[in-house]
């Protein structure tokens, strides 16, 4: 039987995910706009005692390919495993902070159907404007709003179970629509799966581009494989920056600029102060990027361990062969990548697929070129043990060291 009044429809509403903390939920959202369709299906599981689990999955969109991902915190640990690629990813996660937090840490921000179901700032952020409104009716399902503007009709309809949780969003405007559909159970924690290889950050598994012949595709493949199997180099970059990198130690120095990490701790040196603290790698780029202003990408592919230029492949590329060239004294196959958006010529080393050279332009709307860069690289001790005190950084005469500052997490 409905409740008298749209008021006691939402404040049941907001009573029932109150008291939500142990469950299964599995949730499908559909998003459609005039720029295009997202959709995807998440599983949430709380087990009431502090385990939860998360898992993702996303038909192929943008260039990027289908996903299957999980994220499960148990205790202080948050663990992150790719189905696809058979990787984890393995973080701290303090257990006395909201788990909508938690995984917002580890994601960078979460779809707002699961900040709905776990965190309460995204209900209100919901929930708040839609008691504004009038011109609600109530609805054996829940509620219902529908109103006419210049002839088109919008929607929203939010459908309710009998424990009083929203089980339905929908919201239906001219040119978009919006569709939750969320279905309730028992709780079943994912068990992380033995096996996994042990990454930084997942690789971003893109729709491959078109190739003009096999002999690119086999270019881009020994590309591919000689960057994600990297162990170990000396990089000298352009001639005026080096990187070095040996398992978990990396250190990047380019003129009055650098940092160094061990593994465990992170010393970063600016023109006017230098930094140190202990982080986790994951958290690097995060604190050289705020310290320092800008990363170089290679170092940002080596830190999160991706194949070097991935981001040069998408679906929309065209990828070819044009001849061989030496570069840096080494003989390479010479690739050109054209899109819409930039053109790229690599120099990639025949004998081990390592990029010697790289061109990039930027192109507008028209074709037009913005930007033009051209970059040597320099690579030494390949796969070859550094010595430790490679990756000890000089710091200039007379400066001090600063606590690294601390990155702290907020509910958005």
């Amino acid at each position: 039987m409905p409740l008298a009044t749209p008021a006691q429809v939402f404040a049941r509403i907001e009573r029932a995910h109150a008291a939500w903390t142990r469950g299964g939920a599995t949730v499908s959202v559909s998003n459609i706009t005039p720029t295009g369709a997202n959709r995807a299906q998440f599983r949430l599981d709380l087990d009431g005692a502090g385990a939860a689990s998360l898992r993702v999955k996303t038909p192929p969109r943008s260039g990027l390919a289908a996903t299957d991902q999980a994220f499960v915190l148990r205790g202080s640990t948050l663990v992150g495993v790719d189905f696809v690629a058979r990787e984890a990813i393995v973080r701290p996660s303090p257990a006395n902070v909201p788990l909508g937090i938690r995984l917002v840490a580890l994601l960078g921000g979460i779809d707002d159907s699961i900040g709905f179901l776990t965190m309460p700032q995204i209900r209100t952020q919901y929930l708040s404007p839609l008691k504004k409104l009038s011109g609600w009716q109530v609805i054996p399902s829940g509620l219902q709003r529908r109103t006419t503007a210049a002839g088109k009709v919008s929607l929203t309809k939010l459908d309710v179970d009998a424990a009083g949780r929203l089980k339905g969003l929908h919201v239906v405007l001219p040119g978009s629509r919006l569709d939750w559909s969320i279905a309730y159970g028992p709780a079943k924690v994912i068990s992380v799966p033995r096996g996994l290889k042990r990454v930084e950050a997942f690789t971003a598994r893109l729709q491959p581009p078109k190739y003009a012949n096999p002999e690119a595709k086999r270019a881009v493949e020994r590309l591919t494989k000689a960057g994600s199997s990297l162990k170990s180099a000396i990089v000298r970059i352009d001639g005026s920056a080096t990187l070095w990198f040996d398992g978990p130690r990396v250190r990047y120095e380019s003129g009055a600029s650098g940092f160094a990490y061990d593994g465990k701790t992170l010393t970063v040196r600016t023109p006017v102060a230098a930094y140190r603290g202990r982080t986790s790698r994951a958290l690097v780029i995060d604190h050289t990027a705020a310290l320092l202003g800008t990363m170089d990408p290679l170092v940002r592919s080596v830190l999160v361990r991706s194949p070097l230029f991935s981001e040069l492949f998408t679906a929309r590329a065209k990828v070819r062969v044009v001849g061989t060239m030496m570069a840096s004294g080494q003989p390479c196959d010479v690739v050109a990548v054209d899109s819409p958006a930039y053109r790229a010529s690599l120099f990639v080393r025949k004998k081990d697929g390592l990029p010697a050279s790289i061109e990039t332009e930027s192109l507008g709307a028209r074709g037009n070129v913005f930007t033009r860069s051209t970059r040597t690289l320099q690579w030494s001790s390949v796969g070859v043990p550094l010595d430790r005190s490679l990756f000890a950084l000089r710091l200039r005469q007379g400066q001090s060291l600063l606590p690294l500052p601390k990155r702290t997490v907020t509910a958005p």
